[in-house]
């Protein structure tokens, strides 16, 4: 129950970022938006299923959920996301450390601010976000997300390229 508990305020938390860009439209981050925790359960709920129908050539069906995240349904004050050029979410990894992933949509990266480090901890943090890179652009794709950024349809069966930033000397380069 305290793990449930801790997820509600980290959602509290969100909803204020997403209030201030909404109505402080004035600030560097306007083409922004966020997402709460729940959107990285939904990828890691749908990913083992992903794998067997890819691996067996047949079509993944959108969990509904994730395509309402897409569009700007899921949270209070949500920008659908062809209006935005970065959503922030949290991550939660292994539920003893956080991360904060940036989808950042006209480069085709998920970034993964990270400061925990160490080669077994930075190689779980890959592999809890491997299924949002990998999913990322059927889930887009099946929100008609396409039809408003026509120029990332080149980006089509690739996944999106994960950067881990684990120091602020790393932003600057």
């Amino acid at each position: 129950m305290y793990l449930d508990d801790f997820f509600s305020e980290i959602n509290v938390i969100w909803y204020y970022i997403r209030e201030k860009l909404h109505y402080c439209p004035s600030t560097t981050m306007r083409r922004s938006t966020t997402a709460d925790t729940y959107i990285h359960a939904y990828f890691c709920g749908q990913w083992d299923k992903y794998r067997d129908l890819k691996r067996k050539g047949l079509w993944w069906d959108v969990e509904p959920q994730l395509q309402r995240y897409v569009v700007g349904a899921s949270t209070r004050l949500g920008r659908p996301w062809h209006e935005v050029d970065n959503v922030f979410f949290p991550i939660n990894v292994g539920n003893y450390h956080w991360c904060l992933g940036v989808l950042d949509l006209p480069n085709w990266n998920l970034v993964i601010f990270n400061s925990l480090r160490g080669r077994y901890h930075d190689k779980n943090v890959l592999n809890v976000v491997n299924p949002v890179a990998t999913m990322m652009f059927e889930v887009l794709d099946s929100c008609g997300y396409f039809d408003y950024k026509p120029e990332l349809l080149g980006k089509r069966n690739s996944s999106m390229s994960l950067c881990q930033v684990t120091s602020l000397e790393q932003l600057g380069r």
